[in-house]
């Protein structure tokens, strides 16, 4: 038997204190933290609570256990446990710890106001060296609650309040980074450079959103490779402790790099975990985030059923729950959706939201969101280019500011192309071609081909329309764009179809009802290796390199 195993008989066979044994519990949980038992330990120190005779010992073992029950995803019994440190009197010292943790817990779980509402209340009793801590905990239910001004001088307050080169410091400086560059982007590039000195494990440990605060201001900050490097390590660490609570929040964060870096396929091993976890683990409120996401992956690579699912799930959380900070991301990859279908009314609806909620919460970084260009695209594709100019206005300030991002300086310069296209297309082709050398061919490879797509429309020369075009179908499918791929096809000429057989035609009859090939193989009558086969020469007939691509193809043919 298992020495662990059998010290909890040994310890539920005691009668009365023991502070020996104890300490013998105590012990063993440490160890067992560090090899994935991060849920045994906090049973561990639920059985040492019971045999010490010390109430202050007892309190403290208590709000151990609930911090590593919360780590665990075990919300429940994680909040029994801090509700009961929190109604025992003789626990009044540890009341702060046990708030910011509950705080936390309800947060996560869908009840930014109530969190808010407690963490308000805990700063008028904290200590001043305890109010840092409360002050940076606050981020997360003013961010779910769209009061994303606030965040950014609580944060200030609570790196001001912490002390230096503590836990709580390390903490309070990884959400101010976050908060600061969500506003500004032009203070990315400092703020994440504090972060290189800080021990992440020990802040994720003391706050499990560490890994989305560190994950998004790195990718706002464009140092990709450093954000999947840290990301990575501290989700090895994670995992190895079974801290999932923790763990949802890096993949999520790890996807969102993925996505900014246009690595679409890495961006969906990491946002199918972090949903996953979340809904499993008593973080509900940051499943739409993480189903936003997946969905905007999702509509770019043309399955356009998977991302209306997907934003159908986070649109009814977040309105179950009123995190409006949710809502905001969810109708920005909304946007994109729609536009990939080309549905521009649809864009303006949940795009203007958008603009809507930075009027009355205040402006954010282009770059947190990117659905800025996406609306003015929609004006532009609509005939109305003069209600873009507010936007353009707002990018084109961004871009010009000191320390702006190279995606906001590109993006402004084809926002600016998107909305003179129509009266002045050469200075569109000039502005688009300083959009193009200004995106990096690799981290920015679905923006550039949207940029050279919008080229094919400009240029004046038939040679440069047809590079223009090139480019740009090569860089929608280099990264699986195949949905924007297919945009660059928009008519469907008789003699394409004429050339395809009856058997070809057929089969992508098929492809384009949403079947396998060996579906197909089976309604058909015919091998998977033939249908295969058949697909191959039709998608070299029609000039297409994907289903998707196929898919629209046909359905344009019947104006579907």
């Amino acid at each position: 038997m298992p020495d662990e195993l059998r010290l909890a008989h040994r310890a539920k066979g005691v009668i009365g204190p023991d502070e020996p044994l104890t300490d013998a519990l105590v012990a063993a949980a440490r160890g067992m933290r560090a090899g994935r038992g991060i849920e045994a330990a906090a049973r561990m120190l639920d059985l040492a609570a019971g045999l010490t005779a010390s109430d202050t010992r007892r309190g403290r073992l208590r709000l151990e256990a609930a911090e590593l029950l919360g780590a665990a995803g075990e919300a429940e019994a994680a909040r029994h446990r801090l509700e009961v440190v929190l109604d025992d009197p003789a626990s009044g010292e540890l009341h702060v710890a046990a708030t910011l943790s509950l705080a936390t817990l309800e947060a996560m779980d869908g009840a930014p106001a109530v969190a808010q509402q407690r963490l308000t209340e805990c700063l008028t009793v904290a200590s001043p060296e305890r109010a840092g801590a409360v002050l940076a905990r606050m981020a997360v239910p003013l961010g779910m609650l769209g009061l994303v001004a606030q965040i950014v001088t609580t944060a200030e307050a609570a790196v001001e309040q912490t002390k230096p080169e503590s836990v709580e410091s390390d903490v309070a400086t990884v959400v101010l980074a976050h908060a600061a560059s969500a506003a500004d982007e032009g203070r990315a590039d400092d703020l994440v450079g504090t972060l290189e000195t800080r021990d992440l494990m020990a802040a994720i440990r003391h706050d499990p959103l560490v890994g989305l605060h560190v994950g998004r201001a790195l990718s706002i900050a464009e140092r990709y490779d450093q954000s999947v490097s840290q990301l990575t390590r501290l989700i090895g660490a994670l995992r190895s402790e079974g801290a999932r609570a923790s763990l949802a929040m890096a993949y999520g964060a790890l996807g969102e790099t993925y996505v900014r870096a246009s690595r679409f396929d890495d961006a969906l091993v990491c946002l199918d975990e972090a949903v996953a976890l979340c809904l499993a683990t008593g973080q509900r409120a940051f499943g739409p985030f993480w189903l936003s996401l997946r969905a905007r992956v999702a509509a770019i690579r043309g399955d356009d059923q998977a991302a209306a699912a997907d934003l159908e799930l986070g649109f009814a959380i977040s309105d179950e729950q009123s995190t409006f900070g949710a809502r905001y991301f969810l109708l920005a990859n909304a946007g994109l959706a729609a536009l990939t279908e080309g549905r521009y009314d649809d864009v303006v609806g949940y795009l203007g939201e958008c603009w809507a909620f930075e009027q009355v919460t205040g402006l954010l970084a282009p770059q947190l969101a990117r659905w800025h260009v996406d609306l003015v695209q929609a004006y532009a594709e609509l005939g109305r280019p003069g209600d873009a100019e507010p936007l353009v206005a707002h990018l084109t300030a961004v871009a010009a500011a000191p320390g702006a991002s190279r995606w906001t300086r590109a993006t402004a310069q084809r926002a600016r192309a998107l909305s003179c296209a129509h009266v002045d297309p050469a200075q569109a082709q000039q502005l688009l071609d300083d959009a193009v050398s200004i995106f990096d061919p690799e981290i920015d490879a679905f923006d550039r081909a949207r940029a050279f797509m919008d080229k094919a429309t400009v240029a004046a020369d038939q040679a440069e329309r047809e590079h223009a075009r090139t480019e740009a179908r090569y860089g929608f499918r280099r990264i699986g764009a195949s949905a924007w791929a297919a945009r660059l096809q928009p008519s469907v000429h008789s003699e394409e179809i004429g050339r395809l057989t009856d058997a070809e035609r057929r089969v992508l009859e098929e492809v384009a009802r949403g079947l396998t090939n060996a579906q197909i193989g089976r309604r058909l009558h015919l091998s998977t290796k033939t249908v295969a086969n058949h697909l191959y020469r039709a998608y070299r007939k029609l000039g297409v390199s994907s289903r998707t691509e196929a898919t629209r193809h046909i359905l344009l043919r019947g104006g579907q």
